[in-house]
């Protein structure tokens, strides 16, 4: 080895050593917690309102920026809100005429080369009273949007741009759920009407009840739905797969450009009027009926649909493409034809008298 090797080799060495003792010394001077190297100083405020029965409000309206925000009962009849600020981002909260505003402001602090190494949970919290029957609205550019435990809400509508969206327990009569990147995670819900749009992203139903109609539609993902009740139900996808499990519904509709269906639908097959229109694929399912009570309607531009029906045979009936006819009910095999009776046995004919003996000769005369 070179000289002017070893003497890279052990100025680096010694570069190492100095610099891991500085490193060392900088994080145990923090405590050993990398949350106190951040430059971002946070700040978290709580407001809270006057009760409901002094000054009752009718509408909430949240407009979040990146950091989420999360709807849960209070404990008392005031609504109340934590939010959290630093020197780049704050929260403004407005009381007019029943309104309840909350809105993500942007000041114009220098924050070139910030750094953010606290892992807490930012998110703004809006505590709401049992009482409260008016609307929720969220509009969200990033972050997360968790809404539960709420109840007798006028509707409900939630508007991102990319993050997740989870709602539980919750019941409005109007629910409109829209993402433009994210997925959408709904159990537990009552209401008159749902809607559930997602551009890029899944939608998840579980348990949900609705007095008119359940609507979801996807651009690109999919769909899992699970134990949904209502008139009217409603999936429609352009590019993905639509799993259905225990859907009671009068009428169901499945649309989607390219991929699968499979569902199962309460009652037997027999309840249904089954209408399809696949273009390239094909439909398993149970004999339907022509004038059945419900009706279920697939349609599939490239891909198949497998559907199920309580109580009825899991012997499937396949459609040719492009089929929009119910299938018509199968022929009753014809009755076998009855053996013909055997023939009588023939009489056994009397046998013959035998012959009577010949008379001797008479003696001859000598």
């Amino acid at each position: 080895m070179s000289r002017a090797r070893k003497v890279v080799l052990i100025v680096a060495t010694i570069l190492l050593v100095t610099g891991s003792a500085i490193g060392m010394g900088a994080f145990a001077a923090a405590n050993f917690n990398l949350a106190n190297f951040s430059t971002v100083s946070w700040e978290q405020t709580t407001d809270t309102l006057a009760p409901e029965a002094e000054s009752p409000h009718t509408a909430v309206v949240v407009t979040e920026g990146s950091h989420g925000v999360r709807f849960m009962p209070s404990e008392t009849d005031s609504f109340e809100v934590v939010s959290w600020s630093n020197s780049a981002r704050g929260i403004e909260v407005t009381d007019s005429n029943g309104t309840l505003a909350i809105r993500n402001t942007r000041t114009h602090a220098f924050t070139f080369m910030q750094i953010d190494l606290s892992w807490e949970d930012h998110s703004t919290v809006v505590k709401v009273p049992k009482s409260y029957t008016g609307s929720i609205t969220v509009e969200s550019g990033s972050g997360s949007v968790e809404i539960s435990d709420l109840e007798g809400l006028s509707s409900l509508n939630v508007d991102m741009s990319s993050g997740h969206t989870n709602v539980s327990r919750v019941g409005a009569a109007e629910v409109s759920l829209r993402v433009t990147s994210g997925n959408m995670e709904v159990s537990s819900l009552q209401a008159s009407n749902v809607k559930a749009f997602a551009s890029s992203g899944s939608i998840s139903l579980a348990n949900v009840t609705a007095a008119q109609s359940i609507d979801m539609e996807t651009g690109s993902g999919n769909h899992h739905l699970s134990t949904l009740s209502a008139p009217r139900v409603s999936a429609r996808a352009t590019s993905g797969y639509i799993t259905a499990v225990s859907i009671d519904a009068t009428d169901v509709a499945f649309a989607i450009s390219s991929g699968n269906v499979n569902a199962s639908l309460a009652g037997p097959a027999s309840d249904y009027t089954i209408q399809s229109s696949i273009t390239s694929g094909h439909l398993s399912a149970p004999q339907g009926s022509a004038n059945g009570s419900r009706h279920l309607d697939v349609r599939i531009t490239s891909g198949y649909a497998d559907i199920a029906f309580d109580g009825s045979p899991n012997a499937p009936l396949q459609n040719d493409p492009g089929s929009s006819a119910v299938p018509a009910a199968p022929a009753a095999p014809a009755a076998p034809a009855a053996p013909a009776a055997p023939a009588a046995p023939a009489a056994p004919a009397a046998p013959a008298a035998p012959a009577a003996p010949a008379a001797p000769a008479a003696p001859g005369m000598s």
